[in-house]
């Protein structure tokens, strides 16, 4: 499976960066670590497949000159390769760097792949149980933001996005897969999640409070739409989309019998 082999090498970017090697996890915060870091960071942000040389120096060393980068990249490259614990880690080829999917596993690359076998266009009724534990485990790797200690970057802002909009897809699909099953409960538990790891994400709030509404939990589907109405006036001085203003407008709190 893609979490099961038993890579020497285990790189997590979702949610925050870490790293493991035979095991064991590897400091990569004092200044030796810094530039093989950075590397190993944007060659993975880069698709870690292939990535032309010239790419990985412009993001890494944008000041230097063409001999000047592609010496510091030989050099940083040497420094990563014994910070990964093997050469093999790092497979160069024709002026590309690539990640050895042998020897080392990244949670981007199983996050995508686990999506990637899965037909995001079908209805969600048309899932079978193989690609709803597959996208039930790519939901689980999802801990959070693609290298949200980098999102300044220029090189991290386009795959945080797509990452972003994977999961967002991902979780909608899903939990309208338990809905058109009837399990609206298990649906809201996905949808609770989503939001959970993705604060601001307007297309979860809306379906949570259609989910509440079946439910019948008018009430507190109420109180999900002031929590992010709230949230949206705090961070951006906004109001919520008209969408889901106009399904708020239409519920009504539950009243008590007399």
């Amino acid at each position: 499976g893609l979490t099961q082999w038993p890579w020497p090498v285990k790189i997590k970017t979702l949610g925050g960066f870490s790293l493991t090697v035979n095991g064991e996890p590897v400091a990569t915060e004092g200044k030796a670590q810094k530039k093989p870091v950075a590397l190993l960071k944007v060659l993975i942000a880069l698709g870690g497949d292939h990535v032309c040389e010239n790419m990985l120096t412009d993001a890494l060393w944008p000041e230097a000159g063409g001999d000047d980068a592609h010496n510091s990249l030989k050099t940083t490259l040497r420094r990563l390769r014994r910070l990964l614990g093997s050469k093999d880690a790092i497979i160069v080829s024709a002026g590309t760097l690539s990640l050895n999917p042998r020897y080392c596993w990244s949670d981007v690359r199983a996050f995508e792949q686990l999506l990637d076998s899965v037909p995001m266009k079908h209805r969600q009724a048309e899932f079978n149980n193989s690609q709803v534990a597959q996208m039930t485990q790519a939901i689980q790797l999802y801990t959070g933001a693609f290298l949200p200690e980098e999102m300044d970057a220029s090189w991290a802002f386009t795959p945080a996005e797509r990452l972003r909009t994977r999961y967002l897809r991902a979780v909608e699909k899903l939990a309208g897969f338990y809905s058109r099953m009837g399990d609206a409960e298990t649906a809201r538990e996905y949808y609770e999640a989503g939001i959970n790891i993705e604060p601001l994400a307007e297309s979860l709030y809306l379906r949570l409070i259609e989910c509440l509404v079946f439910l019948n939990h008018r009430a507190e589907a109420l109180t999900v739409y002031n929590h992010y109405s709230k949230l949206l006036r705090q961070q951006f001085d906004l109001e919520p989309s008209a969408d889901i203003r106009s399904i708020v407008q239409q519920i009504k709190p539950e009243t008590s019998p007399p």
